[in-house]
């Protein structure tokens, strides 16, 4: 707003104020994001489906580390009841 005038009345015969005040807003609403969100939503994807996929081979990983486990403690099973009868056995022997 301008007032082209050398002098300008704030207030009118009646007294009434004239000079006001004004604003002015704006609101930006994208109608086109060159794809951003399709995008944003495809990296969401893809991450969502790695992470599946990191969790079954960790479930993978953990039944081989249990199944190890399992022959490992069978295994030394068989070799205490091997020595133990070893033992038993030399007993009777010498004695």
């Amino acid at each position: 707003m301008a007032i082209d005038a050398n002098q300008f009345a704030v207030e009118d015969r009646e007294g009434l104020r004239r000079l006001g005040s004004s604003g002015q807003a704006s609101l930006t609403i994208p109608v086109w994001n060159w794809g951003a969100t399709r995008s944003r939503i495809r990296q969401a994807e893809l991450r969502q489906h790695q992470a599946e996929l990191e969790l079954t081979v960790t479930r993978r990983q953990l039944t081989a580390d249990i199944h190890s486990a399992w022959l490992e403690a069978d295994t030394a099973r068989s070799q205490a009841d091997s020595l133990r009868r070893r033992w038993s056995f030399r007993a009777r022997a010498c004695g």
